[in-house]
């Protein structure tokens, strides 16, 4: 039987596969590539992959693991061959850090700050000091 076609709702189609994609294909090529369509019938099915072009030569190189992958969660000999359509570049969505401090770093922040008198140095320095603390929390 399918092992864990079951588990990850079958694999009929290749949109089927975006869910489990980044297990396949692994973290650095999950992002830029995508699987397009299965041809072919059960005895010589094919799944078409888009990949920019010079990690489609690349992704290529490794269809022997990558096959492996594909019928560990499709079921044995489901997959006979991986193609690679070239396409162009996907970028990755950028992720950004949360902006704010943390609440540790707020307390102490508001702490050393408490002893001043004057608030329009108290709010300069508040300023100053939580853009030097968030700068140093990206590192």
């Amino acid at each position: 039987m399918r092992p864990l076609a079951r588990k990850h709702g079958g694999g009929s189609s290749a949109i089927a596969l975006e869910k489990i994609w980044p297990e396949i294909m692994g973290p650095r090529w999950s992002k830029i590539s995508s699987p397009v369509r299965f041809v072919g019938g059960r005895d010589g099915r094919t799944l078409i992959i888009s990949a920019p072009g010079p990690a489609a030569s690349l992704i290529l190189a490794q269809s022997g693991p990558i096959l492996q992958r594909l019928n560990a969660h499709l079921g044995a000999s489901h997959v006979g061959r991986i193609k690679v359509v070239q396409s162009r570049m996907i970028k990755p969505a950028r992720t950004h850090p949360p902006k704010g401090l943390a609440p540790r770093q707020e307390a102490e922040l508001r702490a050393g700050l408490s002893e001043l008198k004057s608030d329009r140095l108290k709010k300069a320095l508040e300023k100053m000091g939580r853009h030097v603390l968030a700068k140093g929390s990206d590192k």
